[in-house]
Parts: C-alpha cells; sequence; structure tokens
C-alpha cells in the first residue's frame, strides 16, 4: 500500500468506529524521511523523531469537524470562447449544468467562424 492511501484508509476505520475522522493526524515518516534519505541512513534517523512530536503536537490542537450537506447550484461561468472554453461549455451544458460562456472578443471562436461543429 502507498503511504498516501493510509490517511483515507485509517479516517473511514474511525468513521466505522463512530469516532471524528477529522481528529487523526498522521506523521509520515516514510515520505519525509526514510525515503528522502535512503541512500544514507545515518542523515534520516535523528530527523525520524521530529515529525512523530510535530504530529502529536497538531493532534492536541484539532477540534471535531462535522460534514454537512449543501445545495449546489449546477451552473459554471466558463471565460474564454476558444477551443477548450468552448468544448468545456458543450461538455458542462450535456450533463445538465447552465453554462454562461463570456469572451472578450465579439466573435467567439473568431479563428474559425463561419464553422460550426455538430
Amino acid at each position: 500500500m502507498h503511504p498516501r492511501t493510509h490517511e483515507p484508509l485509517f479516517r473511514n476505520t474511525l468513521r466505522e468506529a463512530g469516532l471524528n475522522p477529522y481528529l487523526f493526524e498522521m506523521a509520515n515518516i516514510r515520505d519525509q524521511c526514510s525515503w528522502v534519505h535512503m541512500h544514507e541512513a545515518e542523515k534520516g534517523h535523528p530527523q525520524v523523531k521530529r515529525p512523530g512530536k510535530d504530529g502529536g503536537r497538531e493532534a492536541r490542537l484539532l477540534e471535531p469537524l462535522h460534514t454537512r450537506s449543501v445545495p449546489v447550484t449546477k451552473s459554471a461561468l466558463i471565460i474564454g470562447a476558444g477551443v477548450s472554453g468552448m468544448t468545456s461549455a458543450l461538455g458542462l451544458a450535456t450533463q445538465g449544468f447552465d453554462v454562461y460562456l463570456v469572451e472578450r472578443e465579439k466573435k467567439a471562436w473568431r479563428f474559425i467562424s463561419g464553422t460550426f461543429i455538430t
């Protein structure tokens, strides 16, 4: 398992146990010390203690967070009616979003004006 996958796994475990998953602080020693000093072990070992201590200090300051649902307006503002802007607008519109496309030029996508994509 890659180190970056551990945190979500631990948070889900806390959630399943009925605990607040946001009261979790991870000190990732492998990413921050071991891998950096893979070929110079003597330099890495003293640094291993620091993330653990820092993580412990930070954990004491954590406060519970609570998730909540909020309504989402399915609309998007796209600035620029070039190829990317037009492609984004079309993709979002087909997903049911209200799309507002803004272009500073008088003609959108002026370099191929007169050409229509179907």
